[in-house]
């Protein structure tokens, strides 16, 4: 087909405007590639950063409550800023996660299984007096008797976010007003790992709190939901036999957002929450790895042996 030198000169000037027009296009692109490669990559840093906040641990001494009264001690931590602080069990996340890959393991190897009705305790004395103990290589619930919850403080702001993780719920979130504790303060002093700290007591809920803190370390925070003081509380007890005393205090580097609620928490009213770590605890399994190859269950209540039955049909 023969076109004209009109034609050919018009459309080798298009084809060259449609280079010019798609290496334009092209730069463009790359130009924009690059700039939210930047942004992904500010982004990235900025989750990443690290921020230096100060480690309080408090040796938590406790009795507890119930059919079974023993006298417990924790190690908890405090992760304070002078804007914002987290409490909870010391390695709490590394435990849950401890927790939660053995029952994925159990899960998954889905051996032969016995299931009784009574409840843990019951059911190891059980064992014992039948002499067949040593037949168990190991007995673990699936949840940490500790207190799971993490309290979450920023200043200024007269509400408290607690934090928790149930096994069938995910993480849950809710929040709860300050108690405003007044606080009578004294003369008298003490130190505290080697920080002179003064006396203020509090009456709450019928209980008297005697706190001891340092305005050497002025942060108004101290362990669980406790603050009010123009100073870090190191040492707190109650006169019923609770106790928070401080045996290691650092400045260390976490990630920015590690004091943070995490923003994938499904929030709930307290009494809600509450509903479901009730029912949490009282419908989980419990179970222990015997020496013959089995596992036991051992189920709290009879809703969940007849949903066991019911999953088996």
């Amino acid at each position: 087909m023969s076109v004209c030198p009109q034609c050919s000169t018009l459309y080798q000037a298009l084809n060259m405007g449609k280079i010019k027009v798609n290496f334009l296009v092209i730069g463009i692109a790359v130009l924009l590639s690059c700039l939210f490669s930047s942004v992904g990559k500010v982004s990235a840093q900025e989750g990443n950063r690290l921020q230096k906040v100060y480690q309080v641990l408090y040796q938590h001494t406790y009795t507890l409550e119930g059919t079974y009264r023993a006298l417990q001690c924790d190690t908890t931590e405090l992760l304070v800023t002078p804007t914002a602080s987290r409490y909870g069990v010391w390695y709490r996340d590394e435990l849950l996660a401890e927790l939660k890959a053995e029952k994925a393991g159990i899960q998954a190897a889905k051996p032969k299984s016995i299931v009784t009705l009574m409840s843990i305790e019951m059911f190891r004395s059980t064992l014992e007096q039948a002499g067949i103990d040593f037949h168990l290589k190991h007995l673990r619930p699936w949840f940490v008797t500790k207190e799971t919850e993490l309290i979450y403080k920023r200043a200024g702001i007269d509400s408290l976010r607690l934090l928790d993780e149930l096994p069938k719920d995910g993480l849950i979130s809710y929040s709860k007003p300050k108690v405003q504790y007044e606080w009578l303060e004294s003369d008298e002093t003490e130190q505290v790992l080697g920080y002179l700290c003064k006396k203020a007591t509090a009456t709450v809920e019928g209980k008297r709190w005697t706190a001891w803190y340092s305005e050497e370390l002025p942060f108004d925070n101290g362990p669980a939901e406790f603050s009010g003081l123009p100073g870090l509380i190191l040492r707190l007890s109650d006169d019923k036999g609770t106790e928070y005393r401080a045996i290691g205090f650092k400045q260390i580097q976490i990630p920015s957002d590690a004091i943070s609620l995490p923003l994938k928490a499904k929030v709930l009213k307290e009494r809600d929450y509450q509903d479901l770590r009730t029912s949490d605890r009282n419908n989980r399994r419990y179970y222990l790895f015997g020496g013959d190859g089995n596992i036991y269950f051992v189920y709290m209540d009879r809703d969940g042996y007849l949903k066991l039955l019911e999953d088996e049909k």
